[in-house]
């Protein structure tokens, strides 16, 4: 009986907080994580009012490359491509305007992710579980990433498809 108590507290724990979400960059030269909200969007691009600023060198990211929609699902985001250079989830286009799951896990790239450039790519993770209060609270801060990025080089290939 005791077993039954102590999961039937685990579970009611687990009722009480929210699962979050974070972005670990692929490449150096930028923060180890950037947490996500529990619930919104989030999103990121050079415009000074995205979520997660990145430096205007990175010209194949777009003012506004990407929306990550939270919340509608524990460990699991929809990410809306606005860019005119594309979003990647696994290697596969989202396509302008669409929407993709993406899940803890997934790798999401802004660019070709074979670029010859190089591009900007994110593994989408585990954050911390938070209270279901706090967890209403508006996350409302930016993030900027750092300008120690390396410069990115000529892309001449404006092929989408992935190689064979």
């Amino acid at each position: 009986q005791g077993g039954w108590l102590l999961r039937g507290v685990a579970n009611q724990r687990l009722r009480m907080a929210v699962a979050t979400l974070a972005l670990v960059p692929l490449q150096t030269g930028l923060e180890p994580r950037y947490p996500l909200p529990p619930t919104g969007v989030f999103i990121i691009g050079r415009k000074a009012h995205c979520s997660l600023v990145l430096p205007e060198a990175l010209a194949y990211v777009s003012g506004e490359h990407c929306r990550l929609i939270l919340g509608a699902t524990n460990g699991e985001a929809s990410v809306e491509d606005l860019s005119s250079n594309g979003t990647f989830v696994n290697g596969r286009r989202v396509g302008v305007g669409r929407t993709q799951p993406a899940r803890v896990g997934d790798e999401i790239s802004l660019a070709k992710p074979f670029r010859r450039g190089g591009s900007l790519r994110f593994k989408l993770a585990e954050g911390p579980w938070l209270p279901r209060e706090a967890a209403k609270q508006e996350l409302s801060h930016t993030v900027s990433a750092s300008a120690a990025l390396p410069p990115p080089a000529d892309d001449d290939d404006d092929d989408d498809e992935a190689p064979a």
